[in-house]
């Protein structure tokens, strides 16, 4: 937090000092799943599947989710900034529909991007 001047000036100058060091990163899941010898596995595309658990969820921001899963069906790349890297990550990591064939590739392309 800075604090230099008024508090409407301080306001201004963290939400400036908040926004130019929230790294965003941009989410890329346009990608077959493939099997343990490599192959793609057919009708697997990983965006595609993390879309339709996150409509399936009954908990968590809803309006959020939606955004995401539209996004993703449609191949498009999520641009997320910090706090929702860690919300996507967390729901991918703590999801229990996802096989660890899905999960392990999707969490290791969250590393990469």
């Amino acid at each position: 937090m800075l604090c230099l001047g008024n508090k409407k000036e301080q306001k201004v100058l963290n939400y400036v000092y908040n926004q130019t060091n929230n790294k965003r990163m941009k989410i890329d899941l346009n990608f077959s799943l493939v099997d343990l010898d490599g192959k793609a596995i057919e009708n697997a595309n990983a965006g595609k599947l993390v879309a339709s658990s996150l409509v399936q969820q009954s908990k968590g921001d809803a309006l959020k989710f939606w955004d995401w899963a539209v996004a993703l069906n449609k191949g498009e790349v999520l641009d997320l900034d910090s706090s929702d890297q860690e919300t996507f990550k967390n729901f991918i990591k703590d999801n229990e529909n996802f096989a660890i064939i899905a999960k392990a590739q999707i969490l290791h392309k969250l590393k990469k991007d």
